[in-house]
């Protein structure tokens, strides 16, 4: 009978030893709604990059910077360039549809892997949307999906005829305002702004319905966070 006692208490004692060696400092608790954090915000993710590799981002972007834009497409055209800038678009649409589609198992490994600082309860309570708030704001999204953007503009000549077609516009003589747009940074920054738009849509349908949440760990996490 000791014997029994003494091997439970071994038992209790290395289990306990190992959650702490888990993460230091951090209940069970809280151990366990970080596991259905980061599979919330696997799934939104991996919702949203799907979402996106549907989109034409580059005539997203392009209608984006219209504004910026109007006076530039407006007198190229005039110069004969219209055929340059459809086949431009076409390209920054090329260029974005094939970075997403290299870099997302770089930014889902980054999803996976990165270690959540803020409260698990504020995460799960300050809003509708929070996790993937913050794991946009954390991961290294923007500079992943930038360069290999960059990469795709050189590679398929779109850099090469939007810097033809910059240069021929800023030349044209009394031009009050020329164009400073870098390409890359421009195109990226949409793709960041749509992405966290459909993660956080996708986080929130988590949420809203029971339904969607196909593992044990989700249905747990939420579950708990359902309204009465």
């Amino acid at each position: 009978m000791i014997k029994f006692a003494v091997l439970l208490l071994s038992l209790f004692l290395v289990g306990c030893a190992d959650l702490q060696d888990a993460m230091p400092g951090m209940s069970y608790s809280d151990r366990t709604l970080l596991k259905g954090i980061k599979a919330c915000a696997s799934y939104s993710m991996d919702k949203a990059i799907s979402d996106v590799q549907v989109k034409k981002i580059g005539d997203i972007c392009w209608e984006a910077n219209a504004d910026n834009l109007k006076d530039f497409e407006l007198i190229l055209s005039k110069l004969k360039k219209e055929e340059q800038i459809i086949a431009l678009k076409g390209l920054l649409n090329q260029a974005i549809t094939l970075s997403i589609k290299t870099e997302s198992p770089v930014v889902m490994g980054s999803v996976d892997t990165l270690v959540v600082k803020e409260d698990p309860d504020y995460l799960m309570e300050s809003s509708s949307n929070a996790i993937s708030a913050y794991y946009m704001q954390n991961i290294e999204f923007k500079t992943t999906i930038g360069k290999a953007i960059q990469e795709a503009l050189d590679e398929n000549g779109a850099q090469g005829i939007f810097d033809e077609l910059v240069k021929l516009y800023n030349e044209i003589p009394y031009q009050e305002n020329g164009v400073e747009l870098i390409l890359s940074e421009e195109l990226s920054n949409c793709v960041f702004v749509l992405v966290s738009k459909h993660m956080a849509e996708h986080e929130e349908e988590l949420r809203r319905n029971p339904l969607l949440r196909s593992t044990q760990v989700l249905k747990k996490t939420f579950g708990d966070y359902d309204p009465m």
